[in-house]
């Protein structure tokens, strides 16, 4: 099932007309990783597996739990200007150069203005686009294995809450 949103994600960010997407939102960059994400981001580029951008205290549990990930990076956790600063310089900067991006149209998602100020000013041959609503897009058509979890789901609920009734 990853895979497949893998590739979803991939055919919404070609649709829109970008490179790359940067994501921080914990629902898109869990239905990408698998990983919950409150303090991750993931980087998706065409034709590889994402990124992984986790809290250091995180990096060595994702390797292990996580073993279909290629890249995990070490970041800060992503609040205060200065530490926001220092990751695009020393990790998200460096992969975009090393990942030919340079140059590219790079979608982000909702994130905070100091992340979009640093990748201004940082990555000046990097143009910004809107990869929230690409993501929209790729998470909105449910997958027949997403739809079977929802309704395991649902019938678990169903059965817990008459067990609470009949209690």
């Amino acid at each position: 099932m990853r895979e497949k949103r893998v590739e979803q994600a991939r055919q919404a960010m070609a649709a829109a007309a970008l490179d790359a997407i940067l994501l921080w939102k914990d629902e898109n960059v869990r239905y990408l990783t698998g990983k919950s994400a409150v303090l991750n981001g993931c980087l998706l580029l065409p034709g590889r597996e994402p990124i992984l951008l986790a809290s250091g205290g995180e990096v060595q549990r994702a390797r292990v739990a996580m073993p279909w990930l290629e890249e995990i990076h070490a970041v800060p956790i992503m609040e205060a200007g200065g530490l926001v600063r220092g990751a695009v310089e020393a990790t998200i900067k460096p992969l975009v150069e090393k990942h030919g991006l340079l140059g590219c149209r790079l979608g982000l998602d909702e994130c905070g203005f100091t992340l979009v100020q640093a990748l201004g000013e940082l990555l000046t041959d990097v143009r910004l686009g809107d990869g929230d609503a690409a993501m929209h897009q790729a998470r909105l058509i449910k997958l027949p294995d997403e739809i079977a979890l929802m309704e395991e789901a649902a019938a678990i609920a169903e059965a817990v809450t008459q067990a609470a009734i009949d209690a």
